[in-house]
């Protein structure tokens, strides 16, 4: 049903769910979290489409929290269009962010879709979520101590980002710790690099989701 594995029951449902309502919101990827429990749970089969699920909740939390800042950058990059396009963007902040998180986003779909089958297959391995783990945690060590200078996120600075988040594709690497430590590693100070990174989540999460709902809805009998 929808992807979600047969051997699933709602007590599992409601396990998982918590674990990624707390994870999510802190850098310890909370992908490599809910294979961990899925093992535990003994839920055996392929469960991307429900994980997708579980990220669409948290898309929506994201959204409720900061709509007014979401529709802010929306209608900036918007009012873009007109006219002279890279001036536009140049001179507007929020403009800049919302054309930005764009740009930040096509490295991980062009990723995603050569990589797919990989990608599904490492979300059942507890040895990739071994490896990832401490490699999530070396890439936040690696910016302890550091503090950028800059307010305003640049479209090199997304694109940078944006190449950095294709490696939270796997379970284990958090996607808000890797993309916060690149934006730093960039140049940014911690709160826009931070802003940036729940930004770029709403297209990522909303994107891998709503397609993974897709072929759901397209092939219900598929796992």
């Amino acid at each position: 049903m929808l992807g979600i594995s047969s051997s699933m029951d709602i007590i599992d449902a409601l396990i998982l769910g918590i674990v990624q309502g707390i994870t999510e919101w802190l850098p310890v990827s909370s992908s490599a979290h809910l294979v961990i429990f899925q093992h535990i749970l003994g839920i055996n089969d392929n469960p991307v489409i429900f994980d997708a699920i579980l990220h669409l909740g948290t898309l929506l939390a994201v959204l409720l929290a900061t709509w007014k800042y979401v529709l802010q950058v929306f209608l900036s990059s918007l009012r873009a269009l007109r006219g002279n396009i890279v001036e536009n963007i140049k001179k507007d902040e929020d403009a800049r962010a919302g054309w930005g998180a764009a740009i930040a986003t096509i490295p991980i779909v062009v990723a995603g879709l050569l990589f797919q089958n990989i990608i599904e297959e490492s979300f059942t391995s507890l040895w990739v979520v071994a490896l990832m783990l401490p490699l999530t945690g070396l890439i936040i060590f690696s910016v302890r101590g550091r503090y950028g200078t800059e307010k305003q996120v640049s479209l090199k600075q997304a694109a940078i980002i944006g190449t950095a988040q294709i490696f939270a594709l796997l379970p284990g690497i958090s996607r808000s710790g890797t993309t916060i430590s690149a934006g730093i590693s960039s140049g940014l100070e911690r709160e826009p690099a931070t802003r940036f990174s729940f930004l770029m989540a709403i297209l990522a999460i909303g994107g891998a989701g709503t397609l993974e709902l897709y072929k759901a809805f397209k092939n219900p009998g598929d796992p």
